[in-house]
């Protein structure tokens, strides 16, 4: 599959402060995908004045309901298109977050909303009660442990959940078993991911998964649970010292690649056989269709 190219998109790094205008643009964006003509873009900026709790906003999702979810560094808040209402990790208190650092978000048909937090693990809010639920133990063990540092969340076409985490891996959760299935980078065998440390995951049309990854990107077979692994022709053809991080990962309406990194913004074209990438030295944090 090749690669091809263009300049980085943006210099900020994942944890600092991200302006909501963001999320008010990737809505937009949705409503008018496939439009024939380019249309003028739009801004609205919500901030503390509108009742945003922290300014720095680490994941955006939209419920079936059409109610905007905002993960910030001081817990989640929901955005009806007129105010915003807060949720906090309370202690002592059931059902309340496990920690306010929201650093992923996925949302079910169901209106379960799934919340990955820096540092607590994963929960899902019941959308009838409104209390955050931790994920069940499998085997007297939480699937991911409680001080886990989740980084990415993405629901696939059969309903699982993947996991990505900062030091321990991928892990996949059947939601309507409880199973659970983990995958680790392994020195000796060249077919496990490239590092433990992930940070994106996008879905192709033919349900393997891309994995952004501390040392590249990686794509999985979720069927035999095979890796291969692209980190070092992304690392060639950025002429970069070394492995790249990958911080995001998008497919396109055409079935090509996007991949955000730490040296530009590739793109793997699906329609040819083999890979080339941009040589610009822009960071890339963040993708969304």
């Amino acid at each position: 599959m090749p690669v091809t190219g263009t300049a980085g998109l943006a210099h900020s790094r994942v944890f600092n402060v991200v302006s909501l205008t963001i999320a008010i643009v990737v809505l937009w964006l949705s409503c008018i995908r496939g439009a024939p003509a380019a249309q003028p873009m739009h801004f609205t900026h919500l901030g503390a004045d509108a009742g945003l709790a922290q300014g720095g906003v680490m994941a955006v999702v939209q419920d079936r309901q059409g109610f905007l979810w905002l993960g910030t560094e001081d817990g989640l808040d929901r955005y009806d298109g007129y105010t915003l209402q807060h949720a906090i990790r309370q202690r002592g208190v059931a059902g309340s977050l496990p920690n306010n650092w929201i650093a992923a978000l996925a949302s079910e048909a169901s209106g379960r909303l799934w919340i990955g937090t820096d540092g607590g693990g994963v929960a899902w809010r019941d959308p009838m009660t409104g209390r955050f639920v931790p994920l069940r133990p499998e085997g007297g063990q939480p699937s991911v442990s409680s001080e886990e540092k989740v980084r990415a969340l993405h629901l696939d076409h059969t309903g699982h959940l993947w996991i990505a985490t900062r030091t321990a891996g991928l892990v996949e959760l059947d939601v309507a078993s409880g199973r659970v299935r983990r995958f680790k980078h392994t020195d000796a065998d060249s077919a496990t991911l490239s590092d433990d440390g992930i940070f994106a995951i996008a879905e192709g049309r033919n349900g393997a998964l891309w994995l952004g990854t501390q040392r590249g990107l990686d794509r999985l077979d979720p069927v035999s649970g095979g890796v291969e692994r692209f980190g070092a022709r992304v690392a060639a053809a950025l002429d970069a010292n070394g492995s790249v991080q990958v911080n995001a990962v998008l497919e396109d309406q055409n079935g090509d690649l996007w991949v955000g990194t730490d040296a530009g913004l590739a793109k793997v074209e699906a329609r040819q056989p083999g890979p080339w990438l941009s040589k610009q030295a822009r960071r890339v944090r963040e993708l969304a269709q």
